[in-house]
């Protein structure tokens, strides 16, 4: 199962000066790890209200993951636990 990053909020990157540039957005606050194909959270809440991102949900370092998402999915869980 393709598990995406969905955020409760968003936050947008500093502008480089480059004109009619599109804004760009990095998740914030708990992550939550999505159902790329079904759009069910895994921890079980509503998807309603989340931000998803087009990021895997295994990437990134110093993320504040769900933890009943990481326990759901296992991925995030160091290899003693």
């Amino acid at each position: 199962m393709p598990y995406k990053q969905a955020a409760e909020h968003r936050q947008e990157l500093p502008s480089r000066s480059v004109p009619r540039r599109r804004p760009q957005f990095i998740p914030a606050g708990r992550i939550h790890a999505i159902n790329a194909d079904t759009r069910e959270v895994a921890c079980g809440i509503n998807a309603a209200g989340l931000y998803v991102f087009d990021r895997d949900w295994t990437a990134g370092i110093g993320l504040n993951r769900c933890s009943a998402c990481v326990e759901a999915t296992g991925y995030g869980r160091p290899p003693d636990a």
